[in-house]
């Protein structure tokens, strides 16, 4: 502090003034703390779908990269909660061909379980699940080829509170094509057992798409099983963990018009399972369907949603939220704008709450790929939204109980190209963390993880798009004697930091070149400030406005 005159920017102080005024009640916008991209080694398509945050603090994404001459990898990242990279791990199956992973689960013994599929020596895809350590060493990798020597995938992977692990799929059998299948493994990635439905009976495509562990120890798959009669039916199933089988669901929503299919399962506060998905309508149109059944494996409820054009709407995935409301993200399909990003809400006894639409400004098709409700008490949804020109943008969106909108954040690449959101996870530092890819002009998609702060406000637009690319942010939100910030783009440019209190008073301001990776701010002055909540407003020379991070001093 210089003696102790204080100065008060107006500007800023109308900000921070703006922000005090938001957090007061308690509608927050997002400010993206960083941006992190993986280009494999192939130099092309790399993409993230599914992330998690660890016990141990770490941030986990899995997906696929391109490899030198060896097709897609497996691969997952783990990054520290700043951004910066910890390893990255890639696996190249025997088949020297296409592995990609396709969901990812921090395991309650620290270890990392991921699933999909890998080519194998055969030239055919097998049902894959791979074990890391946190530092990324490889522990072990489970492969299983159906008895039909055809396509295997495991599609959802879970960790059982009774420290195992499980994961669904389908595989190809000899006699019934593909098979609705779960395996469960131990921790050492020895197998326990492989239930399959209906193998043999009925020959058609049966799958299970999603898994998760209930809180009763009982484990609970959903997708679809075929049968001639009604064909592809909306299916459940729950097992015990030592595989029995305590019921099947099946739902048909019209005999003489396939799909009916569930994309997604989750275990409710309630313990009661929900599964969404898409289920034929009387008119044959499939429609966005959220079905519920007791514990028992008795058919509760089942709710359906047909957008206004009456073609087809699905819903892609589920959860159930700490105030025992359940949500639904996929889309519908309206007059006038093709899809829209949809979120659906409803108590868990099926009375609708709100519907949330998104239209994009290319009046085009609209998803939403994945919802969770965060430890603050909102929802958050990820997917992508169509510009005027046609392009997908990456698009998250924070939504209050009501359904009513506090932000949309939005994404695009510098190629130009489709960027979209596969996957979110609200992390316990209360950070929003977003999985997906970002075009590139060189690599054409990059796999791309995201952090925006959920209690961050008062930047305008313009500070968090993509082309920002001079910026620093906090490497913590809370401070003691000094301050951190991370800079990630070194130059010769001169960096402006001035620091003002919630009042918008200037107490701090130093000027020195964007030349490290980090920059400490201490002192007296900083030492010897009263706890409370400060913002530091950091100016890049030949960038306009700046970026406002918030902090507090504990």
């Amino acid at each position: 502090m210089h003696g102790y005159q204080i100065k008060v920017n107006k500007g800023i102080f109308r900000k921070i003034m703006g922000l005090c005024f938001v957090i007061s009640i308690t509608l927050f916008a997002q400010t993206e703390r960083w941006v992190y991209k993986y280009n494999g080694s192939g130099n092309a398509d790399d993409i993230a779908v599914s992330i998690t945050c660890g016990d141990d603090g770490n941030i986990y994404a899995a997906g696929q990269s391109r490899g030198n001459g060896s097709g897609f990898d497996f691969t997952i990242v783990s990054l520290l909660p700043d951004g910066t990279e910890r390893w990255v791990y890639t696996y190249n199956g025997p088949g020297n061909a296409d592995d990609i992973a396709k969901q990812i689960v921090y395991g309650l013994d620290g270890n990392i379980y991921a699933c999909g599929h890998s080519v194998g020596a055969t030239g055919s895809d097998d049902f894959i699940v791979i074990s890391l350590t946190q530092s990324g060493a490889e522990r072990w990798a489970y492969r299983y080829n159906g008895t039909g020597n055809g396509s295997d995938e495991a599609s959802s992977i879970d960790f059982g509170l009774d420290g195992n692990v499980y994961a669904a799929g389908y595989c190809y059998s000899a006699s019934s094509y593909q098979d609705f299948m779960v395996t469960s493994l131990d921790t050492a990635g020895s197998e326990r057992w492989t239930y399959i439905y209906n193998a043999g009976q009925y020959p058609g495509t049966d799958f299970a798409r999603s898994i998760v562990c209930g809180s009763d120890t009982n484990i609970y798959a959903a997708g679809q099983i075929y049968n001639w009669v009604t064909l592809e039916d909306f299916a459940m199933v729950s097992l015990r963990p030592d595989s029995t089988v305590r019921w099947v669901g099946l739902f048909d929503g019209n005999t003489i018009t396939p799909p009916d299919y569930a994309n997604a399962i989750a275990y409710g506060l309630d313990d009661e399972p929900y599964a969404a998905g898409l289920v034929a309508s009387g008119n044959g149109k499939p429609r966005f369907t959220i079905l519920n059944r007791l514990n028992d494996g008795n058919y509760d409820w089942v709710y359906s949603y047909q957008g206004s054009a009456v073609l087809r709407d699905e819903a892609y995935v589920i959860t159930y939220g700490a105030d025992h409301n359940v949500y639904t993200a996929g889309y519908t399909t309206n007059t006038g704008t093709a899809r829209d990003f949809t979120i659906i809400s409803l108590t868990n006894d099926r009375v609708f709450n709100w519907i949330y639409l998104f239209n994009g400004t290319g009046n085009n098709n609209d998803e939403a790929l994945d919802v969770e409700y965060g430890l603050d008490g909102y929802i958050y949804g990820c997917g992508i939204c169509l510009d005027v020109i046609g392009q997908e943008n990456l698009l998250v969106v924070r939504l209050d109980t009501s359904g009513t909108a506090n932000w949309t954040y939005k994404y695009q690449g510098n190629g130009g190209a489709a960027d979209r959101a596969n996957s979110l996870v609200f992390g316990s530092d209360y950070n929003l963390y977003v999985a997906g890819y970002a075009s590139d002009s060189i690599s054409s998609f990059d796999f791309v993880v995201i952090s925006l702060d959920t209690i961050e406000t008062g930047i305008e637009d313009g500070f968090i798009q993509y082309q920002q690319t001079y910026n620093c942010w906090s490497a913590s939100a809370f401070f003691r004697n000094q301050i951190a910030l991370r800079n990630p783009n070194v130059t010769d440019r001169e960096l402006k930091v001035a620091i003002y209190n919630i009042q918008g008073q200037k107490f701090y301001e130093h000027r020195q070149k964007h030349n490290s990776p980090q920059i400490l701010i201490g002192g007296k002055s900083i030492e010897t400030l009263p706890s409370g909540i400060y913002f530091i407003h950091i100016v890049t020379e030949g960038y306009s406005g700046g970026r406002i991070i918030k902090v507090i001093k504990f």
